[in-house]
């Protein structure tokens, strides 16, 4: 954690953003500072965000400065990726920022396709949604991990429509499953666990635009030939 200069009020911690319907929800804790008077938040879309080259135009989100640990950001524009700020005040002015990063559902009401009966079990479950219920958009936008491994062979996984909607996942455990196409995963670029061995696949080109990956499993998928696509 940075640390803020003397005078300087400490960073919030543990800093999330869970998406809405054209909005999105932060949620962070009070770093027991009793200096702070409040609170300042910001946000922007450029990928350049947190890269600390070209500073983005960041945009103060009204109702800052309240002494709250959490805020909702209203007036958003559905299926973009926003990049949240916030930092804490004090007499002696801002403490370093804490940072996280949410991507809106295009379209929060809509239902998601699902074909495959056992992916649509497992979204389910991880949804706490009843069987055959409609799981929309915005609840997929909501999850940030999934694990479905090694599965009794009536139970596994061999198609992935749907999942494409799960835009903020960042772990996503498949293995000993029967999927031969994860090309719906080249889109969930927070993704940061993905184990997918023991499966059927042999294209993996697609999963070289996972740039966020630290962990990556592939053994026992016997037709894969070339991972040059994918990144170090």
């Amino acid at each position: 954690m940075p640390f803020a200069a003397h005078g300087q009020p400490a960073q919030p911690t543990g800093l999330s953003a869970a998406p809405g319907d054209a909005s999105a929800t932060l949620e962070w804790t009070d770093p027991s500072d009793s200096t702070i008077t409040g609170y300042a938040y910001s946000y922007a879309t450029s990928t350049m965000a947190f890269s600390g080259a070209s500073p983005p135009a960041w945009n103060a989100v009204s109702g800052s400065g309240a002494t709250t640990t959490s805020a909702t950001v209203p007036s958003l524009t559905n299926g973009t990726r926003y990049y949240f700020r916030v930092r804490a005040t004090n007499a002696d002015g801002d403490g370093p920022h804490a940072q996280t990063t949410i991507q809106l559902a295009a379209s929060p009401s809509a239902a998601v396709t699902i074909s495959d009966a056992n992916l649509r079990t497992e979204l389910e479950s991880a949804l706490g949604k009843s069987a055959g219920a409609t799981i929309t958009q915005l609840e997929m936008a909501g999850l940030t991990s999934l694990r479905h491994n090694y599965p009794s062979a009536s139970a596994r996984i061999s198609v992935l429509t749907g999942i494409e909607h799960a835009v903020n996942v960042k772990s996503l455990w498949l293995s000993g499953n029967s999927i031969s196409d994860v090309s719906l995963l080249g889109s969930l670029t927070p993704l940061s666990v993905l184990r997918l061995n023991q499966n059927s696949i042999s294209d993996v080109s697609s999963l070289g635009t996972l740039t966020s990956l630290t962990e990556l499993y592939l053994s026992s998928n016997r037709s894969i030939s070339d991972i040059s696509g994918l990144g170090a």
